[in-house]
């Protein structure tokens, strides 16, 4: 998404469903790696209160799919995630993202490691290209599994167990996210961080 002014009409709920077909695709490519993952951003606070009864805030839907990782996550493995996720039809743009395209155009599955003392830039962790970003080695702790449903790569519908950021260092990290812009992405991370308060529903 661009830096653009934030409406929350931009975000139809239906979009969601492509993100969501886009984590369980990734996270079944990336089956070697599940201890090195958690998931972060929008599309966990979207899980995180989309059972919400009558909330105050609805979720919004989300545009693409982030994961905090490790920074050691290939340690002693042949194949990289990169590769993984290559064979899983998933593809990097000129800026070293990964996408998959999707009927809207190019869905982005984002890699976030933490990387001490660093607080900006880059790292390639398992020949991804992965933006720093503090608090994630946080997220990776102690994260919720939630149920996600979707097909897995030999076309078979399953319930994954999938962990998301717990509440705590999820709203740190969108607080720092929030810090850090300054147009229209501030105002989707401040309605986000008023959803996941007022709509969790643990």
């Amino acid at each position: 998404m661009s830096e653009l002014e934030f409406h929350l009409d931009d975000y139809p709920p239906e979009e969601v469903l492509f993100a969501e077909a886009a984590l369980v695709a990734a996270w079944s490519s990336l089956e070697n790696f599940h201890s090195d993952l958690v998931v972060i951003g929008g599309l966990a606070i979207h899980f995180h209160t989309r059972g919400k009864v009558d909330p105050l805030y609805r979720p919004t839907s989300t545009l693409d799919v982030d994961f905090g990782i490790t920074l050691a996550a290939d340690a002693g493995l042949a194949a990289p995630a990169a590769f993984a996720l290559s064979l899983a039809v998933f593809s990097e743009d000129e800026k070293g993202r990964v996408y998959r395209d999707s009927r809207h155009g190019k869905l982005f599955v984002d890699f976030l490691t933490e990387h001490p003392p660093a607080t900006t830039g880059t790292r390639n962790v398992s020949e991804l290209k992965t933006s720093i970003c503090p608090g994630v080695n946080r997220a990776l702790l102690s994260p919720i599994k939630r149920k996600v449903t979707g097909y897995d790569p030999h076309g078979e519908l399953r319930d994954f167990a999938i962990p998301f950021c717990d509440y705590g260092p999820l709203l740190v990290l969108k607080l720092n996210a929030f810090a850090k812009r300054s147009t229209g992405k501030r105002a989707k991370d401040a309605y986000d961080i008023l959803s996941l308060i007022r709509s969790a529903v643990d």
